[in-house]
């Protein structure tokens, strides 16, 4: 079955919220059609045309629908050629690429082949691996500093009325929960500046559809945290082939000195560390301080470029790689 994130329902909700239709194309990826953008520049004064795919702030990661990496790269050349003679781009783009998938790997195949591919690695996303033993990881993993001030808060908030933990991506009433969710994260400063979901129709839909996708396999989480029956705190977790990915989280901005984020969050890795086969809890790009005291490690992105094999396109390269430096394993990271 297609992920959640490369699945039709994705993409159409995601062109839908995000792109003009007009500057979108589409490519056929192992019989899995995968929308691109189509942009436009130029340099050393000559206009170019190159092809992107659909990801923003909104999106986890990006992928080809590969099978097991097995004739893979041929397959590749195959879709580089065909676009290439349908579209006639300069390069095509990819962003937020799993490092170490089998698009990575493919893309790295294919770079050591010849072919003029750039593959910077951007650290954007904190982890949570889990492991057999949730003690085990609140003791070694997580600060005394935190596990002390995370207690503090949970029992001042007990002190003020009963608070409950629940999940109810599951229910019947999911659709109502998320709507709370989105209630309590406009009532923050993302509110008051006009960027939270609730302040944009056309994200508050993206995110309906592209849920009701994920609660249609079975792969939404809503966690909740009430204080007297009022929601306090949330986390929106999409699991995905072994992996749960925190897409949205919100607080109660009038509770912030009692850390209601903290304490979901506790409830949230140890329901997690309960499931039977969840690997880990990617919290996603940016790298916050805040999830760094969760994380048990730092995982980067692949930012992926592909370069016509013409003379422009190995010219255009040239350019590009001398803003980068390479590492020792042949991975190459921009200047900063």
């Amino acid at each position: 079955m297609t992920d959640v994130f490369a699945s039709p329902q994705w993409f159409g909700a995601w062109l839908e919220a995000f792109a003009d239709k007009k500057e979108s194309i589409s490519l056929s990826v192992a019989g899995t059609t995968v929308p691109f953008l189509v942009g436009h520049a130029s340099k050393l004064g000559m206009p170019l045309r190159f092809l992107r795919a659909p990801v923003n702030a909104h999106t986890p990661y990006f992928s080809l629908p590969f099978g097991d990496g097995v004739g893979e790269q041929s397959r590749l050349v195959e879709l580089l050629a065909q676009s290439r003679c349908q579209w006639a781009w300069d390069w095509l783009q990819l962003e937020l690429v799993p490092w170490s998938s089998v698009t990575h790997r493919v893309f790295m195949a294919l770079n050591q082949s010849g072919w003029p591919v750039l593959i910077e690695e951007h650290p954007c996303t904190a982890v949570v691996d889990i492991g057999e033993d949730w003690d085990t990881y609140v003791v070694e993993r997580l600060s005394k500093k935190m596990r002390t001030n995370t207690n503090r808060a949970e029992n001042g908030l007990k002190r003020k009325g009963e608070l409950v933990f629940g999940e109810h991506g599951n229910s019947l009433g999911w659709m109502d929960s998320l709507k709370a969710v989105f209630s309590l994260e406009a009532r923050s400063w993302k509110g008051l500046k006009g960027s939270a979901i609730d302040c944009k129709p056309s994200e508050q839909k993206f995110y309906k559809d592209v849920l009701k996708c994920a609660q249609e396999r079975g792969a939404l989480r809503i966690y909740t945290l009430h204080l007297d029956e009022s929601l306090i705190a949330a986390n929106i977790v999409i699991i995905e082939k072994g992996k749960a990915y925190g897409w949205k989280t919100a607080y109660c901005p009038d509770l912030a000195k009692f850390s209601p984020g903290n304490v979901l969050q506790r409830h949230v890795l140890r329901d997690l560390y309960r499931q039977d086969g969840i690997q880990c809890l990617d919290m996603l790009d940016p790298v916050t301080d805040w999830k760094r005291r969760w994380a048990t490690r730092i995982e980067p992105r692949a930012f992926i470029r592909v370069f016509s094999p013409t003379v422009k396109g190995r010219l255009l390269y040239h350019v590009a790689r001398r803003r980068v430096v390479p590492r020792q394993d042949g991975v190459i990271t921009e200047k900063v």
